[in-house]
């Protein structure tokens, strides 16, 4: 199943999409962001089984062993790996890492300004050779090379900014929800976020483990989570 079915089955479980309002009966309401809470979860997050010493070993991969995107090998190394630890459900693995090695993304990851149009250009890209979108590991892999500038995309994320935006009932934190599905746009939507809610001090890294434990608590993909 691809990541854009998985986000409408999970979203239609909360969200009414004829009457434009949340099932709030269908979930217990998440935590108010504040940087109290933030790094709460952060620290939940580090305790979880399994993911942060997953997370340590891709960061060695990433950025110590493999940090360049010039050889197939080390690219098919990495999303080989990334797909293992994420289960994005690449099914063809050595076509994605023959367009990253195509797209010649490592000037572009170097910059100290996060270029959206990297994680977009894989996906349609990738899209193009295989006919699935790769979204959602297309962020998760520039992530990984740089976790201070780039945030992950997944369905968890994506139903949280929309519930926080609605809550929010504010001017400046709005988007439409189909401008996640640009990276450029769902950049935009997590700043917003974090100035609405004063948490600017936050890196990427540390919004995706808030963003993405708070949301798995709040919206779970199936009745027995």
């Amino acid at each position: 199943m691809g990541e854009e079915k998985r986000r409408q089955i999970l979203t239609s479980r909360y969200y009414v999409a004829r009457k434009k309002k949340w099932n709030y009966e269908a979930f217990v309401r998440p935590c108010i962001p504040t940087v109290k809470t933030v790094n709460e979860e952060i620290e939940e997050w580090d305790k979880l089984v399994g993911y942060p010493e997953q997370e340590r070993a891709l960061r060695k991969l990433f950025v110590e062993l493999c940090p360049r995107n010039d050889s197939l090998e080390d690219i098919l190394i990495k999303v080989s790996a990334l797909n293992d630890f994420y289960s994005t459900n690449i099914y063809k693995v050595l076509d994605v890492a023959k367009v990253i090695l195509e797209l010649q993304i490592d000037s572009r990851l170097q910059k100290d300004v996060l270029d959206a149009k990297i994680v977009d250009d894989i996906d349609a890209r990738v899209k193009q050779v295989t006919g699935r979108s790769v979204y959602s590991f297309a962020s998760k892999y520039c992530s990984h090379h740089r976790p201070d500038l780039y945030p992950i995309y997944d369905s968890y994320v994506d139903l949280l900014l929309r519930y926080y935006r609605d809550e929010a009932n504010d001017a400046l934190f709005t988007f439409n929800d189909k401008d996640l599905k640009y990276y450029s746009g769902f950049c935009q939507a997590v700043e917003m976020f974090k100035k609405h809610y004063e948490i600017t001090q936050f890196d990427a890294k540390s919004i995706d483990k808030f963003l993405w434990l708070v949301g798995k608590k709040t919206f779970p993909k199936w009745k027995n989570e």
